[in-house]
């Protein structure tokens, strides 16, 4: 057992020494001839193999065998085109140094595509005039040779795979792949052809003949010292693969970058950035963007994830809208119902309180016409008193004749007639029954109940009037109603003065028959004015407010108007405008 251990340990120390001392494995791309980065490549390799402390190997590879040698391991460190660099990254490989030149000093810009016909072609000028048109490149996979070019179609807004009638790809295994392709279009055989950028001008340096061919829609860049049809992507470039370790990388990037330039000019620095080289192949939907071909779940959520989030926030934001409208509206909807539960009992309390306000004015009309009432019966009563003490003196005294008897019975009767007259008139106007309309004799109504009220108030009374009776067709009692209250509010307000004065004038203009009545009581105030015309409003600390409103109503109900003026030296002037009819006119004329 004890021998068995020894023989493992020994045998695993063997495998790890050998792993250890295994050489570098160097692997580059083909290239097409003539390159001048052929003998960078060697030197490069040479260098490569002098200063890594196990040596090297170096092998180049078609593309297709050269990422299954990446993908299988085989290889530590590999050199291709800009495209094939990037492609790789899917593979593990890792792009850090590329190739810098006098040619192409900037690493970042430094190949691309040209396309080109022969120079006696004069129907294609353009890119465009090329649709429909032969092609011939190298291969589908070759990033120079036929993948930049098809980008630089994609950004004139054509499909590359359908721009062309024909495309012939002559190979990439043969180096001489891209002169094969020149030839193409020189025997006619392909309109189009598809090259590297400056592969044109050094095959005429090395035939030393000049080609009969013509680059289409060349960029104008003086910087770059080749004719170019594409956008400028990196250089060749090395990529690392995983299976270097982290110190061997380290000691991997500072040999190259220690390596001194070629005799042309050529040297290694640190690998730009290949965001142009990315676009392309999403464009192309190559290499890394290849399942953008098909409808997978990856490609949905990389064309539409964009598309996604958008939706997804409208439809929260729709949400979040609904529910807020949702919430609005039944706030909304409260404050409506206890709005309207408010205006109901609002309603309902202005209806109370227009009921109790009408009983009250009931109440108030029903004491003044108690108060005319009793004024009005008052003196036939007196007359039957009368008549009955003097008939029965008659009988006492034993001179009552029968003529006599008949004729002061028949004047009792005609005075309790008119008692009942005025009951039945006042019981009607209680009941709310419309009063009927007389022609009544204004000014003698408004004399006697302005002598009545002056002396139950002790007030000096002064009346104008027009010779003659001053007619007008109302009903009696709420003419007698106006009158009354406007003339008893004034012997109230007057009995403040030192010496209270109540006047009442009485007089027509045109239509209308035009009553004041003013008294000497207190200054008032605007406030005091303005509020004579509000209901329940009253300037007595006992009144109800009920005598104005009650006026104005009746006023109304006659057609007239009513208006009040403050007087400057004290007291208010009330003026009452009751209209009269023609035909009365006439009559007060005659």
């Amino acid at each position: 057992m004890r021998y068995a251990n020894v023989l493992l340990i020994l045998f695993l120390c063997a495998i790890s020494f050998a792993s250890e001392s295994a050489p570098l494995r160097f692997a580059a791309a083909e290239m097409p001839k003539p390159d001048p980065c052929l003998p960078f490549i060697t030197e490069t390799y040479k260098w490569v193999e002098k200063h890594w402390p196990d040596g090297a190997t170096f092998r180049y590879y078609d593309v297709t065998s050269l990422e299954k040698a990446v993908q299988n391991r085989e290889i530590d460190i590999v050199l291709t085109e800009a495209g094939a660099a990037a492609r790789l990254r899917s593979e593990g490989a890792r792009p850090f140094l590329t190739a810098v030149s006098k040619r192409h000093p900037n690493p970042a810009s430094s190949q691309g595509s040209v396309i080109f016909v022969r120079s006696d072609n004069e129907n294609v000028q353009k890119i465009a005039d090329l649709q429909g048109r032969k092609l011939a490149a190298t291969s589908l996979g070759d990033f120079t040779g036929y993948q930049a070019a098809m980008g630089e179609i994609f950004k004139r807004n054509y499909d590359p795979e359908k721009f062309f009638s024909a495309v012939t790809f002559v190979g990439s295994s043969s180096k001489l792949a891209m002169q094969h392709v020149v030839q193409e279009v020189i025997d006619g055989r392909a309109d189009a052809g598809v090259v590297r950028t400056c592969f044109l001008e050094d095959l005429t340096t090395h035939k030393g003949v000049l080609l009969p061919l013509k680059v289409v829609e060349p960029y104008s860049d003086s910087k770059f010292a080749c004719s170019r049809s594409t956008e400028l992507y990196p250089n060749w470039t090395i990529s690392s693969v995983p299976s270097l370790t982290a110190p061997e990388l380290r000691r991997m990037f500072e040999i190259l970058l220690q390596m001194p330039p070629t005799s042309s000019g050529m040297f290694w620095s640190l690998a730009p950035d290949f965001s142009a080289t990315d676009r392309l192949m999403k464009d192309l939907r190559i290499g890394p963007y290849a399942f953008l071909r098909g409808w997978t779940l990856s490609r949905f959520w990389e064309e539409y994830r964009l598309y996604f989030f958008a939706g997804l926030l409208l439809v929260v934001g729709l949400l979040i809208h609904v529910r807020r409208t949702e919430i609005l509206v039944e706030r909304r909807t409260r404050e409506l119902k206890d709005a309207f539960l408010r205006e109901e009992a609002l309603k309902a309390q202005t209806q109370e309180a227009e009921a109790r306000l009408e009983q009250f004015q009931r109440a108030a009309i029903a004491g003044q016409v108690s108060n005319i009432f009793a004024h009005e019966i008052k003196q036939p009563l007196h007359s039957v008193s009368c008549f009955s003490h003097g008939l029965l003196r008659s009988l006492d005294s034993g001179n009552g004749s029968p003529d006599l008897m008949r004729r002061g019975l028949e004047k009792i009767e005609s005075e309790v007639h008119e008692i009942g007259r005025i009951v039945d008139r006042v019981r009607s106007y209680a009941k709310g029954h419309a009063g009927e309309r007389q022609w009544l004799n204004a000014s003698a109504a408004l004399e006697g109940i302005l002598l009545r009220e002056t002396r139950k108030h002790d007030v000096v009374a002064r009346f104008y009037a027009p010779k003659g009776a001053v007619q007008i067709h109302a009903d009696e009692l709420e003419l007698r109603l106006i009158f009354l209250n406007l003339i008893k509010n004034a012997c109230e307000a007057a009995v403040a003065a030192t010496a209270p004065i109540v006047s009442a004038a009485i007089t027509t203009s045109g239509e209308d028959v035009i009553v004041e009545i003013a008294d000497n009581g207190p200054k008032l105030s605007e406030d005091d004015l303005k509020h004579l015309n509000a209901p329940l409003s009253s300037t007595k600390k006992s009144g109800l407010g009920l005598g104005l409103p009650i006026v104005q109503g009746f006023v109304a109900r006659c057609g007239g108007t009513i208006a009040f003026k403050r007087i400057p030296t004290g007291g208010l002037l009330c003026r009452v405008h009751l209209p009269v009819s023609p035909s009365e006119q006439q009559e007060l004329q005659l």
